[in-house]
């Protein structure tokens, strides 16, 4: 090989090696531009994902007429909040209250009356778990007695047998002894 041929050999590699820079260099700034882009993408959909919590946060806890029911966020609240365990724990307590009323709305009302009397109760240091969580997450003491009070109701139609809602055009008989 003659010092020609040898030169012409590193002209060529030295302007391979030039265009290859020239590539890595557009790559790499091609991949600072992605990077750029994908991290104020990032910054608009955890944006998003806090609108959604508020939004979640807002959502109604029950849903429908009557007989009001739970929504998932109602349902949600009752389970991490300590009351679906609570309500497991006391419910045969809560059910000697109940032993006179056989009417839907009573019972509902009872139930209601029953959670919101644990709103000054001090000496149910097991409804603390259920205080704090309020306190915590920023809930107001009526929504958890509407969700609880929901629970308790569904349970003691289910143990009374009573169905839980009522079958169009059905008189209900109310025994005026009885509420």
């Amino acid at each position: 090989m003659d010092l020609q041929t040898l030169q012409a050999s590193i002209d060529a590699i030295s302007s391979d090696v030039n265009t290859m820079k020239w590539i890595m260099g557009f790559i790499g700034a091609l991949i600072v531009f992605v990077l750029g882009v994908l991290y104020r993408l990032n910054e608009r959909v955890v944006n998003l994902e806090g609108r959604f919590d508020r939004f979640e946060r807002y959502a109604p806890l029950t849903q429908g007429t009557s007989p009001l029911t739970l929504t998932e966020r109602g349902k949600k609240l009752l389970h991490e909040s300590g009351g679906k365990a609570y309500l497991d724990k006391y419910f045969d307590t809560f059910y000697n209250y109940f032993n006179e009323l056989n009417d839907n709305w009573y019972i509902q009302d009872k139930a209601f009356e029953l959670i919101q009397s644990k709103r000054h109760d001090k000496d149910d240091k097991s409804f603390d778990i259920i205080r704090n969580y309020l306190y915590n997450k920023g809930y107001k003491f009526d929504e958890i007695v509407e969700v609880m009070g929901i629970e308790l109701r569904d349970r003691v139609l289910n143990k009374k047998g009573i169905p839980i809602t009522k079958p169009e055009h059905t008189a209900v008989v109310r025994d005026k002894n009885k509420r």
